[in-house]
């Protein structure tokens, strides 16, 4: 992500697994691709009978998609984001992750790391990367290779392109000391994007790079998805032409050449940065299965200055999250899932905003990346976002703290994202809702941007979805000592039966009749006891957590 303004958006692509042994079209790789490898997770969409698109598993299961961005300090050479084994060997990263019910990441990868001199590829970055696919792996949790770029290149004050791909001039007469909403509009940078969008030469260079990324891990048995370009600007031109000329182009010749390695992957795509603070997207379906549209949300009233303050009477995610819905059920075809949200953690109320946000999403029954999981502020526009804080350290530069086996200390705004989850449903999901989600400094609260909605702080999770006639158990992350305090919960179904997994002892599995089509079955999780008639107070589970007050923003 970055310190955004007016603009920005997402597209997520999520790859489905596929066996290619041989390269595909002229394609000849630079660097050694993965052996297949066994237990490959298999994704597709599939549209549902109410007209809206889903991810589903291999056996038709319906599949959320909750995962954090990794992360900030890729976004500065080595564009690694967490510590790797030689500094972390017990894997503290993803096993705090998936502790906290995390079962996808959306992994940064950087053209400049890939391409740094025009016509090579970096073989050591991939293997980076490997790495971490790897750590994921072991946690149990997928992964989205997302190519990112900010502002397009680390030399126009942002991230992505090589500095091959950037003219002279354009670096000469940019100044970093600006904030990111100037740099935005900054004649460089739209110059910059002018060029991209128009040099069929350097977009050759960009499919080819990624070519590389989908060969090398393409057999991976834990990568879902491939990310084809975060947040893109409309240069020079207007959006309307942008999208539907010069970004539509791109996108179609970029599917071409991955779908030449793998045929079946899911791939996602993201609109112009404008999409996600309003702007409709131009984009329209692009008639190729397996595609995933993921913009980001951001409050720009919040990002725009430190003196913000959030209200939530005026918070307006419900109308994006309905407007993002249509869009993909109506003009793109495809699910949708938001590839970036969350919120600075030097504006008032953040945590407030936060916890509004996850109500919203489990309102919109979508999957979700939050930005971002680790910190490095200090390397990059001193943005902090993050849900763990060390510091501002690098992982490739400095040493792990050894006074923590996490990665990280717990920011207070977590408690709302660790949260109760249906992960993969044996049926078509109709709702599900986790009540906790505001501070304690009020006792209940409205939605204020739904129909007046009120509820308290009950910690009571409701799940309900519709028998389709799929097999499988519904599988739900319950984060058991997180909120429960172990098993003081009280569970009922309107049928069937469940049980603890034992490969996994806060995921849930319920068992019911799936020869009875279209009967809807329901779901409640009760604190027991209950919580007192003003809600579950908050943080009394997790005394220590760092309020946003107390954030270091490094050197």
């Amino acid at each position: 992500m970055k310190i955004k303004s007016i603009f920005l958006s997402i597209v997520l692509v999520t790859l489905v697994s596929y066996d290619c042994s041989k390269s595909g079209g002229g394609f000849s790789p630079r660097c050694p691709a993965i052996a297949k490898e066994a237990d490959r997770i298999i994704l597709h969409t599939e549209q549902g009978s109410d007209g809206r698109f889903w991810i589903m598993d291999d056996m038709g299961r319906t599949v959320i998609l909750k995962g954090v961005a990794l992360g900030n300090s890729s976004k500065v050479p080595p564009h690694i984001p967490i510590w790797l084994r030689d500094k972390d060997p017990g894997n503290s990263a993803f096993s705090q992750l998936h502790d906290w019910g995390v079962n996808s990441v959306r992994m940064l990868i950087l053209w400049e790391g890939l391409e740094p001199t025009r016509g090579t590829t970096d073989c050591e970055y991939l293997d980076l990367i490997e790495e971490m696919v790897d750590m994921a792996k072991e946690k149990g949790i997928v992964v989205i290779l997302d190519m990112h770029q900010d502002l397009f290149s680390r030399f126009l004050c942002g991230d992505g392109a090589p500095r091959w791909a950037v003219k002279e001039k354009y670096i000469e007469e940019i100044d970093c000391s600006a904030q990111w909403q100037y740099l935005s509009l900054h004649w460089s940078t739209r110059s910059a994007w002018t060029d991209f969008w128009t040099d069929k030469s350097m977009q050759e260079n960009f499919i080819r790079t990624w070519q590389e990324v989908v060969y090398r891990f393409r057999n991976k048995a834990n990568i879902v998805g491939y990310d084809l370009l975060n947040e893109p600007m409309p240069g020079s031109f207007y959006l309307e032409e942008v999208e539907t000329k010069y970004m539509r182009e791109l996108y179609e010749r970029l599917i071409a050449g991955i779908r030449e390695l793998d045929k079946d992957c899911l791939i996602i795509i993201e609109p112009s940065i404008e999409g996600n603070f309003g702007v409709k997207t131009k984009l329209t379906s692009f008639d190729v299965p397996n595609i995933v549209f993921s913009p980001h949300y951001y409050d720009v009233s919040l990002l725009n200055g430190p003196g913000a303050i959030y209200d939530r009477t005026k918070d307006i995610t419900s109308k994006y999250l309905s407007d993002f819905e249509r869009i993909s059920k109506e003009n793109i075809l495809a699910p949708f899932v938001i590839g970036e949200y969350g919120m600075r953690t030097d504006r008032n109320g953040y945590d407030n905003y936060v916890a509004h946000q996850m109500i919203e999403m489990e309102n919109a029954t979508v999957g979700s990346m939050y930005w971002t999981y680790f910190w490095t502020g200090r390397d990059w526009q001193d943005e902090d976002m993050s849900l763990v804080n060390h510091d501002g350290k690098n992982p490739l530069i400095d040493e792990r703290p050894a006074d923590t086996t996490t990665s990280g200390q717990q920011r207070c705004h977590v408690e709302y994202f660790v949260r109760p989850y249906p992960m993969k449903t044996a049926g078509e999901l109709i709702k599900y809702k986790f009540e906790f989600s505001f501070s304690t400094t009020t006792f209940f609260d409205y939605l204020g941007d739904t129909s007046a909605e009120l509820f308290k702080n009950t910690k009571i999770f409701t799940l309900s979805f519709k028998e389709t006639g799929v097999q499988g158990d519904t599988e739900i992350f319950v984060p058991r000592d997180f909120h429960y305090g172990g098993d003081a919960m009280t569970i009922t179904t309107s049928a069937g039966t469940w049980t603890w997994s034992t490969d996994d002892t806060n995921i849930l599995l319920w068992t019911t009749d799936h020869s009875e089509t279209g009967v809807v079955r329901e779901m409640s999780i009760y604190p027991n006891p209950s919580c007192p008639e003003y809600g579950c107070l908050t943080k009394v589970l997790h005394p220590g957590c760092e309020q946003y007050t107390e954030v270091k923003q490094g050197d």
